[in-house]
């Protein structure tokens, strides 16, 4: 999967966009604005996702479709390249670097977009977005 600088920013007060997550040239993920600043806390190397300790969490095969390390579990990148699950989910960031994402409902736009996305970084920047509502669960 193709990595290159790219961050996800979310609408603050309806008008300023605050950065939130960050997707580096070296495939490391960080997110969070703290005092301490932001925590590395995935890395994409290649077709897979790491957690900072090394462990695979994920892997894209060659049918578009990522297999979640040591569960059943999997999603799939589907002909327009947005990341969607079997239970609903879905996730496409738009050329404009707009987020559409559904979890548990209806597919919406959020007050989130991606700075730096081009079409051939789409999954990347889609993972970038799952990664960073992800975390909460995998830490």
């Amino acid at each position: 999967m193709p990595v290159a600088p790219m961050q996800l920013l979310a609408l603050e007060h309806g008008r300023e966009w605050e950065p939130v997550a960050a997707l580096g040239p070296d495939g490391v993920i960080q997110q969070g604005i703290s005092k301490r600043g932001p925590a590395a806390v995935f890395r994409i190397a290649g077709d897979e996702v790491f957690d900072m300790s090394g462990v695979s969490k994920m892997r894209c095969e060659r049918d578009r479709t990522l297999r979640f390390a040591g569960t059943n579990l999997a999603m799939r990148f589907d002909e327009r390249d947005a990341l969607v699950a079997s239970d609903g989910t879905r996730i496409y960031v738009r050329d404009s670097g707009e987020v559409e994402m559904a979890l548990a409902g209806p597919t919406r736009v959020m007050p989130w977009r991606v700075a730096g996305i081009s079409p051939g970084l789409r999954r990347s920047a889609e993972l970038l977005v799952f990664a960073t509502v992800a975390s909460i669960n995998w830490h």
